[in-house]
């Protein structure tokens, strides 16, 4: 069982009366010899991938009150940053972002938003964090016996856990309309052994600030609906089919655009259309849902490409220059609470991204 169906089931697993079941085809088990090429037609639309954009990360904002607030507004810019870089989009400037974070406020307090401006991005992204809170638990000194017979002592100990919360909007430049608005969490946990058994629990700054900058880390990493926002996505170069490896894609973002071995693709064909007011616009129709290769596999991602399988049936659907959109699907936020850390610990320990 490849990793990704591996982590799949441990997830579901867990959940009562769920089952592993999915439409996308699973990772090729190797890549097609270039003879088993198939000629496919060129799309007549062409589209804009993230490889092409422009993107500004605006200063972090940080509600009054919350500890280390300058480590946790430059926890969230960097992970932001990373996020958009590691999709190809090209990043900005930051002299220019102070001006255009007083004119989106200004747009949407307004409601009045700007279509002919200058467009110094295809779009901007905000954040602020929103509230930030340690809490502990403490576990008395006892003695057990394990299982073989044997009496170990364990210390006393106190368990600290950092929480982080914040909302990021994505905006789309020049109009300034929100496209996106994602509410965002997330937490950092560390034990410490205590000298003394009491539950006094003391914690240094520096170990404070830790825990509330790796909150603020997991909370812009481990967030789907985000990492999907700012997900790299490319177009559709090359179509080949054999009978021992199926039906599959070549797309033009590789591992410099973050695509990992089993990452699930998605391609969609645009099409031109007319509204009625006699504006033409480019409507996007999902055409295949499919899966890079399995990690072993010898060129199948490559800094700048990568392979993905889709279904035989889909085959007569694809066209070169359809776009193709990585997406990311943990599962690990549709757990209860208490079980998301542990799972995207196991998430990022089979390749999740991390960044």
């Amino acid at each position: 069982m490849s990793k990704k169906l591996l982590l799949a089931a441990m997830i579901t697993s867990t959940l009562s009366g769920c089952q592993l079941m999915s439409d996308v085809e699973p990772a090729p088990e190797g890549v097609c010899r270039s003879n088993a090429r198939i000629n496919i037609p060129q799309g007549d639309v062409a589209v804009k991938t993230s490889q092409g954009k422009k993107a500004i990360v605006l200063p972090v904002d940080v509600a009054s009150g919350i500890d280390h607030s300058k480590a946790v507004a430059n926890a969230f810019q960097r992970r932001l940053e990373s996020q958009v870089d590691v999709s190809g989009a090209k990043l900005v400037d930051r002299s220019l972002a102070g001006k255009m974070k007083q004119e989106i406020e200004l747009a949407e307090q307004s409601g009045r938003y700007n279509t002919s401006g200058v467009a110094i991005a295809d779009y901007a992204v905000l954040a602020e964090v929103t509230s930030s809170t340690l809490s502990y638990s403490f576990s008395d000194e006892e003695t057990k016996v394990n299982d073989e017979g044997e009496r170990k002592y364990y210390p006393a100990s106190c368990k600290f856990t950092g929480k982080v919360e914040g909302l990021v909007k994505v905006v789309a430049l020049p109009s300034m309309e929100v496209l996106k608005r994602i509410e965002i969490a997330g937490k950092e946990s560390s034990s410490f052994d205590q000298d003394r058994p009491d539950s006094d629990c003391p914690i240094s700054q520096r170990q404070y600030k830790r825990l509330i900058e790796e909150a603020a880390k997991n909370a812009v990493n481990r967030n789907d609906d985000l990492k999907n926002q700012l997900a790299p996505s490319g177009v559709v170069e090359e179509l080949r089919q054999c009978e021992e490896f199926g039906a599959m894609v070549r797309v033009n973002m590789g591992s410099n655009q973050g695509i990992r071995p089993e990452t699930e693709m998605h391609i969609s064909s645009p099409e031109q259309v007319e509204t009625p007011d006699g504006k033409v616009e480019v409507e996007m129709y999902p055409v295949a849902k499919g899966t890079t290769t399995e990690d072993e596999v010898r060129n199948g991602i490559k800094p700048t490409y990568s392979w993905m399988s889709v279904a035989p049936e889909k085959v007569e659907l694809i066209q070169r220059g359809d776009l193709v959109e990585a997406r990311f699907d943990s599962g690990c936020n549709d757990l209860p609470q208490i079980m998301q850390e542990g799972c995207w610990n196991l998430y990022e320990s089979f390749g999740g991204d991390k960044s």
